[in-house]
């Protein structure tokens, strides 16, 4: 659901919650007051929602702006859209990094970057670790889920896509690194989030962390999401939802 605020024309502010538009994506539209709608977002706003001139649309440009816009002319492979109003939103999740192992199945490990997506994480690295099963490496593909879960959840950020060798380049990042293991004594519910801090949340591959992986770390960045195991995916959706809740509420 998005929140806008808007003036009406005696001048009120007012709040207005919208969760059945669709939301396109523009990456080039600040500073302009006319711009072009094109390729496959042109297509599905033609073709799939059968907008036509005179018609408004909401589009995001991936930095945090959702602009309201007005369809002043069209041809048979563009909109020309009249900007009308624009909505800024803070990245809230900016120094949160989900940070996934390559899985074996594919469709789960998209699954996890759809689904966090949704819960507002806009930050990824994806890593190889010594049990990854699978080592194929597909930021392209990641992107295309990853913006289209954005734009469903009527989203401001594009999420960012890094990819690591090891869980050893991890370890060195600045910042707290949060390992999720079953055998933690802390559960992940406990941890209490800093907004000035970047926080790394660690998920294992289906094999689990080795030993040498886990000696990188210091056993009180461990922490635990349930008393019983869960799939590389499923732990994901769960430790981007606890962020997301913690996050929203403060």
């Amino acid at each position: 659901m998005l929140l806008i605020i808007l003036e009406n024309q005696n001048g009120y502010l007012i709040l207005e919650y919208l969760s059945d538009i669709e939301l396109y994506f523009l990456q080039s539209a600040e500073n302009q007051s006319e711009i072009k709608l094109t390729g496959d977002e042109f297509h599905h706003a033609s073709k799939v929602m059968r907008h036509r001139t005179g018609d408004k649309i909401y589009f995001t440009n991936g930095q945090g702006s959702i602009f309201l816009a007005e369809i002043i002319a069209g041809s048979s492979n563009s909109f020309t859209l009249s900007l009308l109003n624009e909505f800024k939103y803070e990245n809230r999740f900016k120094r949160i990094h989900l940070c996934l192992p390559l899985l074996k199945n594919q469709d789960r490990f998209e699954f996890a970057i759809e689904k966090s997506v949704e819960l507002g994480i806009t930050s990824f690295i994806c890593f190889v670790s010594e049990r990854t099963v699978s080592r194929s490496k597909k930021i392209e593909r990641w992107n295309k889920i990853a913006f289209a879960a954005m734009k469903q959840s009527l989203r401001s950020y594009a999420p960012q896509f890094q990819f690591y060798e090891s869980v050893e380049l991890i370890s060195k990042l600045e910042g707290e690194k949060i390992i999720l293991e079953q055998k933690a004594n802390k559960n992940l519910n406990e941890i209490r989030l800093n907004p000035d801090i970047n926080y790394y949340f660690i998920l294992g591959p289906e094999g689990g962390f080795s030993e040498n992986e886990l000696k990188l770390f210091n056993e009180n960045e461990s922490y635990s999401l349930t008393t019983n195991r869960l799939r590389t995916e499923t732990a994901a959706v769960f430790c981007a939802s606890i962020i997301s809740s913690k996050i929203l509420s403060r």
